[in-house]
């Protein structure tokens, strides 16, 4: 069995009494529910906390659909219930699990299944795949422990198994053959598991973070390496569903913006041009000074309006300083964080 050792551990804020249970990742943000607190912190990519969205359910396990852009939950103590939230952590439908969860146990893990478009599911002696409409298909059982977290890496899975006070990892094929086991150290508890989207593609390594509980008190967001050599993993695990935040939509909308200010300022300037030429003409041919108050009022009045348009240009072109052309507004990278154990 192999011994995982973490690349990086980031302490998270909390108060003791107040854990966090489960996590999600967008591909921007890292989200950790809080059940006892009736709410999930927002973290962005370089772990700093932007946002403490208040629930009015105590959601405890929590996954993101990069489908459907949209999230996916369990409420603590309801084992047949998975609650559809929109990005604002807002309930805009639900599943009711067919099969009767007392066969399966408490539910403990929850991950998304981006090849198959269905909900990967631990109970404590189960693993399930959970089709959108509810129904239902046993994946392997548990002969002896419980499960308490799983991931979704297509066409695999990663699921923390505990025996005794041993936690351990074990990858499982799409079939739920058993390929490889990891044991952690006894010192942490595992709650939730993400895969990362910078986990290196070229190099079969993937990068995952255990959400865990150091000695039942202190939150940790634990780093591994993964070698994930020899094992194909399906592309839509590293996809993420923000068409508005992809750099090249971003840069095209910019240089589609930039360019309808210039042929409007093109068109401006040949205005201008012909007011020069009206000037010069009125110049010419006026017959009184009232004739060319005339025209002196009409210019006039065009160039007011001309001013406004200008302004109006100006702001949109000012507004293209604050548009990032990064998909997460921040470009910080984790950095590797260690504590005296």
């Amino acid at each position: 069995m192999n011994i995982l050792e973490p690349y990086g551990l980031f302490p998270l804020p909390t108060d003791s009494y107040m854990l966090y249970k489960g996590i999600a990742f967008d591909g921007c943000y890292f989200y950790l529910t809080m059940p006892q607190n009736l709410s999930i912190s927002k973290f962005d990519m370089s772990l700093r906390q932007v946002d403490i969205i208040k629930l009015n359910k105590q959601y405890s396990c929590i996954c993101y659909d990069n489908i459907e852009n949209c999230f996916w939950a369990s409420v603590a103590n309801i084992n047949d219930l998975l609650y559809k939230l929109d990005t604002d952590m807002k309930e805009i439908d639900r599943i009711r699990i067919n099969k009767c969860t007392r066969l399966f146990g408490a539910l403990s893990g929850l991950s998304f299944n981006c090849d198959k478009n269905l909900l990967l599911v631990t109970y404590k002696d189960s693993i399930i795949e959970i089709q959108k409409n509810g129904d239902t298909k046993c994946l392997s059982s548990a002969r002896k422990g419980y499960y308490n977290a799983v991931l979704s890496i297509a066409p695999y899975y990663i699921v923390s198994i505990y025996t005794g006070k041993e936690p351990n990892i074990a990858l499982f094929s799409d079939s739920g053959a058993l390929i490889e086991v990891f044991s952690l150290s006894k010192v942490y508890r595992v709650e939730d598991i993400i895969l990362y989207s910078e986990s290196d593609k070229e190099k079969k390594e993937l990068t995952i973070f255990i959400l865990a509980t150091k000695n039942n008190c202190y939150p940790r967001l634990l780093q591994y390496h993964l070698n994930a050599r020899g094992i194909e993993l399906c592309k839509c695990n590293y996809k993420y569903s923000y068409t508005t935040n992809d750099p090249q939509n971003k840069e095209q909308s910019i240089s589609d913006l930039i360019e309808s200010i210039a042929l409007v300022e093109t068109a401006l300037s040949h205005i201008l041009n012909g007011l020069g030429e009206k000037i010069q003409k009125t110049n010419q041919m006026a017959d009184n000074i009232n004739d060319m108050l005339e025209v002196n009022k009409s210019i006039n009045k065009t160039i007011m309006n001309i001013t406004q348009l200008e302004h109006i240009l100006y702001a949109k072109l000012d507004s293209l300083g604050s548009i990032s052309t990064q998909p997460c507004h921040n470009d910080k990278k984790m950095h590797k964080k260690y504590e005296l154990s």
